[in-house]
């Protein structure tokens, strides 16, 4: 895996620093119940019930319009639902350590953790020396 950066190490990351990086997800191993569920209800759009039925195939036999359309991939989300926890794994090896919030979250689902020191200490270990 490789990460690009082109800006100044001073620029580093963009607003990307200054969030606080909460994932959803109960552990560095396992994603929370409703992650993939929650990842599609606020994706934004509405989405044709038709087209959300043929996403759900093999997107190779998608038609043109699904293929063009501007929705979030359910088999993308999955992707991602599957693989976080390997990639927090893989991120840790750079030295990034997670905490749990302790406090309730302003929203219905908990848990969640976060890299310490939010999103700037991702930048920090990601950057070569």
């Amino acid at each position: 895996m490789c990460i690009l950066e082109r800006a100044s190490k001073d620029e580093s990351g963009g607003n990307t620093q200054y969030m606080g990086a909460w994932l959803r997800m109960k552990s560095v191993e396992l994603v929370s119940e409703d992650f993939e569920q929650h990842f599609m209800e606020n994706a934004g759009g509405f989405l044709d019930p038709t087209v959300v039925a043929e996403t759900a195939r093999d997107p190779e036999s998608w038609s043109a319009a699904a293929k063009a359309g501007s929705f979030v991939d359910p088999n993308g989300v999955a992707t991602l639902a599957e693989n976080a926890p390997d990639t927090l794994t893989w991120a840790s090896g750079f030295g990034v350590r997670y905490e749990t919030l302790e406090a309730p979250f302003p929203a219905l689902v908990q848990p969640r953790i976060s890299p310490s020191g939010g999103a700037l200490a991702l930048i920090e270990a990601f950057e070569s020396p």
